[in-house]
């Protein structure tokens, strides 16, 4: 069973579509493999999401669990600063990776905590998610 036969796409954009807005432009859902599951973008985005982005940062993902970093607030959360804006990752299920992406007026802690509270939300609006357990 893969993951459109439980979930409709469109259920997860219009889910993901409700992160946007102060500051925060994109949502993403992936695995961490690195496949897309959905994204939602704001109109006022130029670009459309890169399709190696969700690649890349699920090797930063990766390498950030895998770390010996034990100074560590949140191990469900990796918040990073880029020269464009910033991108907070948050781990939702067994597998899956909650990405959002907002500008460089963002601040670090606010992106962070909306990410957590949209792990949440994500969770009870889509209770037929699947844990993926590859």
């Amino acid at each position: 069973m893969t993951m459109t036969e439980i979930v409709s796409p469109r259920r997860l954009q219009e889910a993901l579509s409700t992160a946007l807005g102060d500051g925060i432009h994109s949502a993403i859902l992936m695995d961490m493999s690195g496949n897309m599951l959905s994204c939602a973008r704001s109109n006022d985005v130029p670009q459309e999401v890169d399709p190696y982005l969700p690649a890349i940062l699920s090797n930063f993902w990766l390498d950030y669990q895998a770390s010996d970093v034990t100074v560590v607030s949140d191990p469900r959360s990796l918040v990073l600063e880029c020269e464009e804006g910033k991108i907070a990752i948050r781990s939702m299920r067994r597998q899956l990776l909650l990405v959002l992406m907002g500008g460089a007026q963002v601040p670090l802690g606010f992106l962070d905590s909306k990410a957590a509270q949209y792990v949440d939300h994500l969770n009870q609006a889509l209770p037929d998610l699947p844990d993926l357990g590859y």
